[in-house]
């Protein structure tokens, strides 16, 4: 078969949903500039520490904030003269890793919870949403504290913490896409052909959850790096010599006056970061929007 008929019948099919969407994301330039951002973002918290011969946690007496471009310390150092470019690259890994891993735990049970309880609905629909209407009057500072009191504080706590409350909105979705969708067509047609509800809520309902659940994702993360530096704020966040954007800047704030490097790094950072997500997102919804096709 000839090239150009070969050409001929793909270009007669046309473009997958699929391919549609990442073609009018790309073709967005704020999402497609976020991209590029956040790449690099990523490359540096991955490759940082190797652009500077000293360790994140190394105390050097000797260079007490000491300013950028200063004795080999391209950002400058801190209090205890450690390297702020060291320290920056750990913090952004650290807060990146944070939100990721956070909002998968939100992603697997808010998905799982909201589309159970929108699938059988009735009484059980019922009692699991009232569940969540209590753990949403919790507040999230009390449910923190709590929880550091009872298991002692390091990162997988905040990893746990975070997700756990999360989760809340996102099942609230998931729940209410699920109870518009279990009416269409194509679930009836496979309840129609014995497909039992497990299957009918793995097969077919989750995998069309998917685009609002993208574009969710790409705006929890930002949240869960906010919500991680609001508890560094208070103490109850990531721990020294451990650090993340959140207790950079919570010490930036602190030492402003005597050296402003360790404010505006870190929060450019973190300004660059949030607003690169929040980008994506809104691309996402832009791509996946059914009425702009």
């Amino acid at each position: 078969m000839s090239e150009t008929v070969l050409t001929t019948r793909t270009a007669a099919r046309g473009r997958s949903l699929t391919d549609d969407a990442i073609a009018r994301l790309l073709a967005n330039r704020a999402a497609t500039a976020s991209l590029a951002v956040l790449a690099l973002l990523t490359l540096f918290a991955l490759l940082g520490p190797a652009l500077t011969p000293w360790p994140y946690d190394q105390v050097n007496k000797a260079d007490v904030w000491v300013p950028p471009l200063t004795n080999g310390h391209l950002l400058g150092t801190d209090a205890l003269g450690r390297d702020l470019l060291a320290r920056l690259a750990m913090g952004l890994r650290v807060s990146l890793a944070i939100g990721l891993v956070a909002t998968l735990v939100s992603l697997l049970i808010g998905v799982a919870w909201g589309a159970t309880a929108g699938y059988l609905g009735g009484v059980v629909d019922e009692a699991m949403m009232r569940i969540v209407d209590v753990l949403y009057a919790l507040p999230f500072i009390f449910f923190v504290i709590l929880l550091m009191v009872a298991f002692g504080s390091n990162i997988l706590l905040i990893f746990v913490a975070i997700g756990a409350v999360e989760w809340l909105t996102m099942s609230r979705i998931v729940r209410g896409q699920t109870l518009s969708l279990k009416q269409k067509e194509f679930i009836e047609a496979a309840r129609a052909a014995g497909l039992g509800r497990l299957g009918v809520v793995v097969r077919h309902i989750i995998p069309n959850l998917l685009g609002p659940v993208a574009v969710y994702v790409t705006l929890t993360i930002p949240a869960v790096i906010l919500a991680e530096s609001f508890l560094s704020f208070l103490g109850l966040g990531v721990q020294p010599p451990m650090a993340s954007l959140g207790t950079l800047i919570s010490a930036g704030a602190q030492d402003m006056e005597m050296a402003w490097w360790l404010l505006v790094f870190p929060s450019l950072a973190m300004a660059a970061t949030l607003a690169a997500f929040n980008f994506i997102g809104d691309g996402l919804r832009d791509a996946l929007d059914p009425k702009d096709r």
